[in-house]
């Protein structure tokens, strides 16, 4: 009964798939929630979810679950998402008692996990067939029209919306968690005028009443529309049209640099153009009204003179001062301001002197993790006629290469020194920077390295191949699966060794592993997706019991993973999915046919079944079996360790044998005898043990058909 390595692929596929799964990060409600409609008709919009993984991604092609409580229903219990990971459904709302004027209910959507909830509210019919809930404006009324709002400035009294029932044993009451929207609404002559919203819906509170603080951009005379239980006239419960708005400039917002910033000059000199600041108010119109009187100012007392200021906006907002410079080399700030100093520009001006030198001090020729920090920081050295002069801006410029640079123009401290951390970019490779000073023809040059990060190996990334706990621990030539994130960086599905003839590689898709300072064969490299990147590997034999470094290796990253716990043994039974999709021990029955639902184990029968972690096989010469190896034919190695076999949750009697295969490599076949006092039925349960001094070490629980 023999069995050939490509075999073995499909023997460490599925419990590795298994494994695989990955859940969303989030479900988010799109539209469709807080709508009203009356009993037995269909809501006017549909009920849209967007399903996003871990990454903010759309996942497309997912199922999504959608269930009712309370009245009404959906058209279907599950939908699937479209290529922007969205999906839909209809809600119709049934017919309910008439003691109440309306119900409401839950819609839920559900999907990795994630869940979201929307809140639907049906109407009792009135005589005329409409619903009885109705929508009230409490604020606009007509004597408050047109509403007068504040470009960019939400109004000082909130837009309020009153929903309740006039009919029946809830009348007057409010109904709540209804959506009301506020929009801006074409105006008769044409043309749209300012903007007004209230940046998406209001609900109603448990009042009953819906609160929007509306927001205008633009000037001048609008129109809005009040929608309430949807979000257009055409899927509106109710709505109100023809509201008149006006939109005015508010006060005084922010001072916006125009002009004049960021020049330079000897000191002493004047600056060659004026600062100019525009005041705006929230919706950027300037000027503002009333029209503030603004104060210039240098931020440090005595460092600039200020001439030609004009404080009071002209008709385009704009204030303006010129400046001379002081003797105070470097970096000096010109502020314009309100008159309670909340509302602020600061310009910047620099004080140039003559440079005398120019130098690298330190950071040259490091290497950093792609997307990391390179440990020490860039430093320069900048000489003037005056010394070791703080101030002076140095700009830091990418050359070459993929690296980020968190600000380009750096300040020289009081040493005349200035420095810069880069930070590697996503590309490896060699990274040329250069620091050079305006006006001075000295460079200096950096040359760094970026190298790609090693794969994110930890302890508990380790699992037998065959199945059984992540971080499980490792024993020696037991064939063992490592999950992690970069190992399969590239890879579509999996790269696999010669499962036919010959020894493993000891590199396979750019992936190797070493254990203390042995190499380990690999079998396969896969990416799976949806976290499904792992590597499956034999240990090496030369392993002691207790605690090994591992080095992962990708390309040029690698990662050094301390404190792996290396055990004596490690078993791992090897499982199929049968035809029934539940996952059993592969086995062979006597006459080298596998067990199956339709072929069960017969008791008193000869079996075998497959094992990987048993130990370091010994041959009836006495000589070990070495890594990347398989048994030696004529030569039968055996586990070291008693080798147990329990079925029904009791002791299999009789002789037990853990061969190690003479055609694979990390595999044992363990043959037994079914007892004859077996139970029959498809999941015998099953798990296979070594016995290590006077402690069992068992492997992951599986099951047996047996007739």
């Amino acid at each position: 009964m023999h069995i050939r390595k490509r075999i073995l692929l499909g023997l460490w596929t599925v419990p590795l798939l298994v494994a695989g799964a990955a859940s969303a990060q989030s479900l988010v409600l799109v539209s469709g929630d807080g709508q009203v409609m009356v009993q037995n008709t269909l809501a006017p919009e549909a009920l849209v979810v967007k399903l996003l993984n871990a990454a903010g991604q759309p996942m497309p092609n997912q199922p999504v679950a959608w269930t009712v409580t309370g009245n009404g229903g959906v058209n279907a219990a599950q939908s699937t998402t479209d290529t922007e990971g969205l999906t839909q459904v209809n809600f119709v709302g049934s017919a309910f008692l008439n003691l109440l004027s309306y119900v409401q209910s839950t819609v839920t959507a559900t999907a990795f996990g994630q869940s979201v909830n929307f809140t639907m509210t049906i109407s009792a019919p009135d005589q005329a067939g409409g619903g009885v809930i109705q929508a009230f404006i409490l604020y606009p009324t007509l004597p408050d029209l047109p509403l007068v709002v504040g470009a960019g400035a939400a109004s000082n009294r909130p837009i309020r919306v009153f929903v309740s029932p006039n009919f029946g044993p809830q009348t007057g009451q409010g109904v709540p968690r209804v959506a009301v929207r506020v929009l801006q609404q074409t105006l008769p002559g044409g043309g749209t005028g300012p903007t007004i919203n209230c940046g998406g819906p209001a609900y109603t509170a448990p009042d009953g009443v819906a609160t929007c603080n509306p927001v205008v951009t633009g000037l001048g005379p609008g129109l809005f529309s009040i929608f309430v239980g949807g979000q257009s006239s055409s899927t509106s419960y109710r709505f109100f049209s023809d509201l008149q708005f006006r939109a005015t400039k508010g006060p005084l917002a922010t001072l916006r640099i125009s002009a004049g910033n960021n020049q330079q000059g000897n000191a002493g000199a004047r600056l060659a153009a004026p600062l100019v600041a525009i005041a705006e108010d929230l919706g950027g119109n300037a000027p503002p009204e009333p029209r503030p009187t603004l104060i210039w100012e240098p931020v440090t007392p005595n460092t600039v003179t200020l001439f030609n200021a004009t404080t009071l906006p002209d008709d385009n907002g704009r204030v303006s001062a010129n400046v001379t410079l002081g003797n105070v080399p470097g970096n000096v700030q010109i502020r314009v301001r309100d008159q309670t100093g909340t509302v602020f520009a600061i310009f910047t001006a620099t004080v140039t002197l003559n440079f005398t030198g120019f130098r690298k001090i330190s950071g040259d020729g490091q290497d950093a993790i792609v997307n990391t920090d390179f440990p020490q920081p860039l430093v320069v050295e900048v000489s003037t006629d005056r010394g070791a002069v703080a101030n002076i801006p140095v700009q830091f410029t990418l050359t070459s290469g993929s690296a980020v640079i968190p600000t380009s123009a750096v300040l020289t401290d009081a040493n005349g020194r200035a420095q810069i951390t880069v930070r590697a970019g996503a590309t490896a490779g060699p990274i040329v920077l250069t620091a050079a000073l305006s006006g001075f023809a000295t460079t200096a040059t950096f040359n760094l390295t970026s190298r790609p990060p090693g794969p994110s190996v930890t302890t508990t990334s380790f699992v037998s191949a065959a199945g059984g706990p992540a971080g499980g621990g490792v024993s020696p030539l037991a064939l063992v699966a490592v999950y992690a994130g970069g190992l399969g960086t590239g890879l579509q599905g999996c790269r696999t060794a010669n499962l036919l003839l010959g020894p493993m590689p000891y590199q396979l898709a750019s992936v190797s592993f070493q254990f203390g300072s042995s190499p380990a064969p690999l079998y396969a490299v896969c990416n799976l997706g949806l976290g499904g990147e792992f590597a499956v590997l034999q240990v090496p034999g030369d392993q002691a019991q207790g605690l090994t470094t591992v080095v992962a290796r990708v390309g040029i990253g690698s990662t050094t993973v301390n404190g792996v716990q290396v055990s004596a043994v490690s078993p791992g039974l090897f499982e199929t999915i049968m035809s029934d999709g539940q996952r059993r021990a592969v086995a062979l029955r006597a006459d080298g046919t596998y067990v199956s639902l339709q072929n069960k184990a017969k008791r008193g029968e000869k079996a075998r079944v497959f094992v990987t972690g048993l130990g370091i096989p010994v041959t009836a010469a006495g000589r070990q079996v070495a890594v990347n190896q398989p048994g030696i034919p004529g030569d039968d190695a055996l586990s070291p360790y008693e080798t147990v076999i329990g079925l029904a949750n009791e002791g299999v009697p009789g002789d037990v044998k853990a061969t190690y295969s003479p055609d694979l490599i990390g595999v044992y076949v363990v043959d037994f005898t079914v007892p004859e006092t077996l139970p029959a039925g498809d999941n015998i349960v099953f798990v296979v043990a070594s016995r290590v001094g006077d402690r069992l070490v068992f492997s992951n629980a599986s099951f047996l058909p047996v007739q």
